[in-house]
């Protein structure tokens, strides 16, 4: 995820994580909601916080997406598995 001007945004997803192996969640979606928490009145930090939390429980985000066509924003659920995610610190943005 990324800050942005418009809120947060996917910036990446993991290879073979959650929201990708779903594959309904794209590079560019905008995160509006988590577990009913609006990220709008909250911090990017306490966003992040939400994400976590114990492995296999279920986490509801809803995203917002523009799509190219006719440039109508798309609000779509997405119930994701939480799993234990490893970064490689080695990786280059």
């Amino acid at each position: 995820f990324q800050e942005s001007p418009q809120g947060i945004l996917v910036a990446k997803l993991i290879k073979d994580g959650p929201a990708e192996r779903d594959g309904q969640v794209k590079v560019g979606d905008l995160l509006i909601e988590i577990n009913g928490t609006k990220t709008s009145d909250i911090s990017f930090e306490k966003a992040m916080k939400l994400l976590k939390g114990e492995k296999n429980e279920p986490v509801e985000l809803v995203f917002k997406r523009i799509d190219g066509k006719d440039k109508q924003p798309k609000v779509f659920n997405v119930v994701l598995k939480r799993e234990t995610i490893t970064i490689d610190e080695n990786r280059v943005e």
